[in-house]
């Protein structure tokens, strides 16, 4: 799978990802990115990197200033019509997506989260096959470039290089 991260820090929005992608027993860097960043948004995902690719499609299509869990669910159920349509393949994959002061968590039964400058200051989320090692490095005082680092030494499924983007 993969390790992505989300923290809110000083009223910022950052997010981390790994860029292994996993195919059953085979492993390989990806050349294309687990995070993407747009006009108002930071996506990254962990499961299927088409999955992470069509979202982040989708995402750029709407304004961020429109966003809360109801559209974020909404913007999810196209994403789910749409791999419907073209696989047999179950949703799979999670998302974090963050924008000015916030972020939400998307997972693959849709439930959506919302985490804010307001409430969530200094929290962080993970996602993906390294996350409790990412866990529990940032519970230790990690940076998330550390806390991927973590992941990476103790989970197959998560390589480096990394990359970490903010709004």
């Amino acid at each position: 799978m993969s390790c992505c991260i989300a923290h809110i820090k000083d009223g910022k929005v950052f997010i981390g990802s790994d860029s292994a992608n996993s195919r059953g027993e085979h492993q390989e860097v990806v050349t294309l990115s687990k995070i993407h960043l747009g006009k108002d948004y930071i996506m990254a995902g962990a499961g299927s990197l088409i999955d992470v690719q069509q979202f982040s499609v989708i995402l750029s299509k709407y304004e961020e200033s429109l966003w809360n869990t109801g559209q974020i669910y909404e913007l999810y159920k196209l994403l789910v019509k749409e791999k419907k349509e073209t696989s047999d393949a179950k949703m799979d994959s999670t998302f974090i997506v963050g924008c000015k002061n916030e972020f939400y968590t998307v997972d693959p039964d849709g439930c959506v989260q919302e985490h804010n400058t307001e409430h969530d200051e200094g929290r962080f989320y993970c996602i993906g096959s390294g996350m409790a090692y990412a866990y529990g490095a940032l519970y230790a005082g990690a940076t998330i470039e550390k806390a991927l680092e973590a992941a990476a030494e103790f989970d197959i499924y998560t390589k480096g290089p990394f990359t970490i983007m903010s709004l």
